[in-house]
């Protein structure tokens, strides 16, 4: 009989994880990947997380683009704190953009990258 080796679900590299056995293995389509790059926009977050229900792929940087919005919203928020607001909304603008940015790039590669500190919040959505 054949036997198959059981590939390594994850794998992580320089901090960032990879899932090699993603539920949806397909390369994503076109609309698929304009609804999961939508996750990634702002606002625009919540687009893919109300339309795109049955798909893992759309899903998964619905999440993921979902926590860095909220994160956005409470750096813009920490402006009104006097003396430390405007150095909490730098400090935290570029890594947030920086990541939105990985975002974009992962959804046009068809890949699913799970960012360190965010895929775990975005686990308890």
């Amino acid at each position: 009989m054949f036997s198959f080796k059981k590939i390594d679900p994850v794998k992580t590299v320089k901090g960032m994880t990879f899932d090699v056995n993603f539920k949806d293995w397909r390369k994503p389509t076109w609309r698929q990947r304009i609804l999961a790059s939508m996750s990634y926009m702002s606002v625009l977050c919540l687009v893919p997380a109300a339309i795109g229900k049955g798909d893992a792929f759309v899903q998964f940087h619905a999440r993921q683009g979902l926590v860095l919005w909220l994160i956005t919203i409470l750096s813009l928020f920490s402006l009104f704190i006097p003396g430390l607001g405007k150095w909490t909304f730098s400090s935290l603008a570029w890594p947030i953009m920086g990541l939105q940015a990985l975002g974009l790039m992962s959804v046009m590669l068809g890949k699913t990258w799970k960012f360190p500190v965010i895929h775990r919040i975005a686990g308890i959505l």
